[in-house]
């Protein structure tokens, strides 16, 4: 008997390219983020290209252990749903094939790729993870903090502190800020530090960071004692920070922390840290020791679970792909992501109670499978075998009734009068017209109507592959000191986060959806058809860009009235997921602003729908001589008749000569008219920061980059960000434009695996492209306009050079 037969290696056949296409496109999705890393922090920090792509090359064995099974299971439902669709598996079953039979193969390949994934959690996970902590180690001492600050952005990259500059110039002996202004906070102390210039130095060794000061003051108060406030004017001074906490950390000893440990040396580890427990005598000792063993089994558990799942999916999903359905690949894709975000879902939300010590870490880790397991025997059961009847030959009756076909029998002649002549065409009453419905012809209806149900369709698996990742980020996020499980904000985050995910999911399931529906058009010729009957390309492009466009007005009106409001909502429930108080930063909870007339203004919190700041402060400085104006804290304020209202607190002013003067209040009017919405934006970097753009709508941003350009202000990443907002809308049209010539030339006759593979390589190039050119245009590199604009106008251009061509 031969271990390998010729049904065995066909059915491998059907397994491998969906097998190496998901593989493919899921580490691809997974790398897109990585992407935008590499190009912003190569061109906006100076941070050497090859540090950033080893780091890249460091992630990858991570992303396979997740990657490999995802692909397998995707293969299965593709693969096999294919033959049942086609009627394969129904005439292997009426040659006596089982179900059993036919799984034989897919076992193998699925053996073979958990024994792969075993060396990749136990090995190359290891190795990538202490190479990651080397190149971590090199990128933070490659840093160069005149880089990573913007004038006119609040930058919390410090200890404790918030630094903001006003301008940046250079010197012989380098970068100096003009107009610095530090803020350190304690809660002992408020210090408030303000120089002409300064001048940052970055230890490499250490990671100290040091701060030659010049002509300056430094304010420092008790924030429980108002009276008690100090002042000092300074001609020099140098001001030293602790080491970045990610030095630090990635300084550590490799056997610290479990991901970067072998197998052989995880399992000794868990060991280790057991036999330190029972050594020790009181409970106390005890409790770190099982802490940290809790988290080294946690890891060597998922080592195990998340390999054999290969073996899991594949048997929970070949029953599944044996139905006899009909949608081709994206139906077994669509069912391949529900089947991944469940099983992750599980995964993260027992690697949470593990953490907290509410399950065992064996339970944890093992729970997916299980629960795979089990939903597989049940398909497993209704699927079930055919009945089949025998003859006395042992053979199927269908078998034998084909190879013996009974003779026909003949029937009687019906003996009736004499049927009448058939009508004639000029019998016939005249065939009414039918009616374009909208003006549309019926080529026009199918050919978008088609494009749009594709489209809908890669939408649909793309964002429930965004919601896993986006749920394992927030699990991530989660305390392990939590005691309870917070579901309620990882929820509302989830759905929060949905609009964000459009702008950068539909151009993509618009240029999917495209190559695939007309590369499935091309495997069925019936674009040659099409052609044949005189329909060019243009024609049969036309619908589909049509279709493309209706999409982009749909996403334009999301980007302007849903967007804003759910992004910063988002950002609420991540800092409730994390058990932060809303916005609480590295400078002890409270965010900094510029207000009108140059004032800074720093608050803790903004309660969603009123108009009151929680703990605000106001800080008026004269810049050119450096000095502190005036100086307000109070616990609350409220805004009111277009002024606002400070509640309990104290106020000091400074006038030229030096002569401080004190107030204290109960309640206090500001002639400050800054708008309350300016402060209920939960964001970082709140003048020029990235984020700013995304919550903030058209008309918003406009008017803060007028604001900020009348101020003198280089505002590049706000004009970037503004035209963000014009651009992506179009960019479903742009690459669908470059979709369509390329299918339709006969570039896609293998179908829509085909028409997958050149949809990623599209998107590939262009979101490089994308990349690389917004953070050109962010460090003003080039024209902010033409950064944003150039990448969709090639790309349109390109689609329309190539349609002229197409024949």
């Amino acid at each position: 008997m031969r271990l390998w037969t010729r049904l065995d290696r066909y059915v491998t056949r059907e397994l491998g390219p969906p097998l190496l296409l998901g593989f493919a496109g899921f580490t691809l999705v997974l790398l897109l983020q990585a992407l935008f890393l590499i190009a912003r922090q190569t061109i906006e920090k100076r941070v050497p290209l090859t540090l950033l792509l080893g780091f890249v090359v460091a992630e990858l064995p991570r992303l396979f252990a997740f990657t490999i099974p995802m692909s397998l299971l995707l293969a299965v439902l593709v693969g096999i749903g294919r033959m049942g669709s086609q009627g394969e598996i129904t005439a292997l079953r009426a040659a006596a094939v089982s179900p059993a039979r036919l799984f034989r193969p897919v076992f193998a390949v699925a053996a073979l790729l958990t024994l792969v994934s075993l060396g990749v959690a136990h090995y190359l996970m290891p190795m990538g993870q202490l190479k990651r902590r080397a190149l971590v180690q090199e990128i933070v001492r490659a840093r160069d903090l005149s880089r990573e600050t913007e004038p006119g952005v609040f930058y919390r990259g410090l200890p404790g502190a918030v630094l903001y500059v006003r301008s940046v110039s250079e010197s012989a002996e380098g970068p100096v800020f003009e107009g610095v202004l530090l803020q350190r906070q304690t809660p002992e102390s408020s210090d408030l530090i303000v120089a002409r210039r300064g001048r940052p130095i970055f230890d490499r060794e250490s990671g100290r960071i040091s701060f030659l000061l010049d002509d300056g003051e430094w304010h420092m108060a008790r924030p429980d004692r108002p009276t008690t406030y100090s002042r000092v004017r300074f001609e020099r001074h140098t001001l030293t920070f602790p080491p970045d906490p990610a030095l630090r950390a990635f300084s550590k000893s490799r056997f610290d922390d479990p991901a970067t440990l072998s197998g052989i040396h995880l399992y000794e580890q868990i060991r280790g840290f057991r036999e330190r427990a029972r050594a020790a005598a009181d409970p106390a000792g005890r409790e770190g020791p099982e802490r940290r063993a809790r988290a080294a089994r946690i890891e060597w558990q998922r080592r195990w679970a998340i390999p054999f799942a290969c073996i899991t999916l594949a048997f929970a999903a070949y029953p599944l792909a044996m139905r006899h359905r009909r949608g081709g690949m994206f139906a077994g894709l669509s069912q391949a992501l529900v089947v991944i975000f469940l099983y992750y879902l599980i995964l993260s939300t027992g690697q949470g109670l593990a953490e907290q010590g509410t399950w065992p870490p064996w339970f944890a880790a093992w729970l997916p499978n299980l629960a795979t397991a089990a939903f597989g025997l049940a398909a497993w059961r209704v699927a079930g075998r055919p009945q089949r009847t025998r003859g006395r030959a042992g053979l199927p009756l269908s078998v034998r009734a084909w190879l013996h076909p009974a003779p026909p029998v003949p029937s009687p002649e019906p003996v009736a009068a004499a049927a009448p002549p058939p009508p004639t065409p000029a019998d016939l009453p005249p065939r009414p017209p039918r009616r374009a419905r909208f003006g549309l012809q019926t080529l026009d209806l199918y050919l978008a109507g088609g494009f749009l149900r594709m489209t809908a369709a890669v939408l649909f698996v793309l964002l429930v592959l965004a919601l896993a990742i986006e749920f394992k980020g927030a699990v991530d996020n989660v305390p392990n000191e939590s005691r309870e499980f917070p579901w309620q904000p990882v929820l509302s985050y989830i759905l929060l986060s949905i609009p964000g995910q459009l702008r950068l999911m539909v151009p993509i399931a618009a240029l999917v959806g495209a190559s695939v529906g007309l590369s499935a058009l091309a495997r069925a010729n019936e674009l040659i058809a099409l052609k044949a009957s005189g329909i060019g390309p243009v024609r049969i492009a036309v619908p589909v860009v049509a279709a493309a466009a209706a999409i982009s007005l749909l996403l334009a009106a999301v980007q302007e009235r849903i967007i804003p409001a759910a992004e910063r909502e988002s950002r609420i429930e991540l800092d409730r997921i994390s058990g932060k108080s809303s916005a609480r930063e590295a400078d002890g909870g409270r965010r900094w602003i510029v207000g009108e007339k140059d004032r800074l203004w720093a608050y803790l919190d903004v309660p969603a729908g009123s108009e009151t700041i929680v703990a605000p402060g106001v800080v008026a400085v004269d810049w050119e001589n450096a000095r502190v104006l005036e100086r307000v804290e109070a616990q609350e304020a409220v805004f009111a008749d277009g002024a606002w209202d400070f509640l309990t607190g104290w106020r000091r002013t400074f006038d030229a000569e030096g002569t401080e003067r004190f107030e204290g209040f109960s309640r206090w009017r500001s002639g400050d008219a800054e708008s309350p919405e300016l402060f209920g934006a939960v964001r970082s970097g709140i003048v020029f920061g990235r984020r700013i753009a995304d919550q903030m709508t058209f008309l918003e941003l406009r008017n803060h980059v007028r604001r900020m350009a009348d101020a003198g202000y280089d505002a590049a990443p706000l004009v970037v960000g503004l035209n963000e907002k014009l651009v992506m809308p179009l960019l479903p049209v742009a690459l669908v434009l470059v979709a369509v010539p390329l299918m339709v030339s006969g570039w896609s006759r293998r179908g829509s695996l085909a028409g997958f593979g050149y949809a990623l390589l599209i998107v590939f190039g262009f979101w490089v492209l994308w990349a690389v050119s917004t953070a050109l245009g962010n460090e003003s590199i080039l024209d902010p306009v033409l950064a944003v604009w150039s990448p969709p106008i090639l790309v349109a251009v390109l689609g329309i050079w190539l349609l002229g061509r197409a024949r």
